[in-house]
């Protein structure tokens, strides 16, 4: 059952928290490239020195990035929770390998959509800010799980931003009704 929970736990986090929350003030393209690091760092069974993780970390920066582009155009974390899940669902060989030819498929056929969409969601974007961003989730996701208690530290953090994002809202719904009026 984890492959339908831990990827819906998994985009909530990522893509719904931390690449919209960077995405307001850094702008798209450098909150996908630090939620795709910190993503794929964060799944520290592949930060081991062989070609199986060094594949498997490529394949997730791949699939994070992509995640990521497909939340910033259409804003719902849908369409990444489905493929989150698939990608995750437990298959025999057989059947991954049509799963695998499906996407082949799938990417041929919208190829020019696809490249015409990450134009638009990187449009603007600076390379320093995506590098910094990106550098920035990748040592924290390593950090993490070299120093004891930093990912409580982390939790903290999130609490913390979710408390001063519900503040901020309220103080903007009361200072509204007032500007409005006048």
């Amino acid at each position: 059952m984890s492959w339908a929970l831990i990827p819906l736990v998994e985009e909530l986090f990522f893509r719904g928290y931390c690449q919209r929350r960077l995405a307001e003030d850094w702008g798209n393209g450098p909150a996908i490239a630090g939620t795709a690091c910190l993503f794929t760092f964060a799944h520290s069974q592949y930060l081991i020195p062989n070609v199986y993780s060094v594949s498997m970390a490529a394949s997730l920066l791949a699939i994070a990035i992509g995640l990521g582009v497909v939340f910033a155009w259409t804003r719902s974390l849908i369409p990444s929770i489905v493929a989150h899940v698939i990608i995750n669902f437990p298959l025999i060989p057989v059947l991954q390998a049509v799963m695998l030819a499906a996407f082949v498929i799938g990417a041929a056929v919208v190829w020019r959509r696809g490249a015409y969409v990450v134009k638009q969601v990187f449009s603007g974007a600076s390379v320093v800010w995506c590098v910094v961003l990106a550098l920035v989730g990748m040592a924290y996701a390593i950090a993490s799980e070299r120093v004891d208690g930093l990912v409580f530290v982390a939790a903290g953090m999130v609490a913390l931003a979710v408390g001063l994002e519900v503040m901020d809202r309220r103080r903007d719904r009361v200072a509204e009704p007032a500007s409005t009026s006048a």
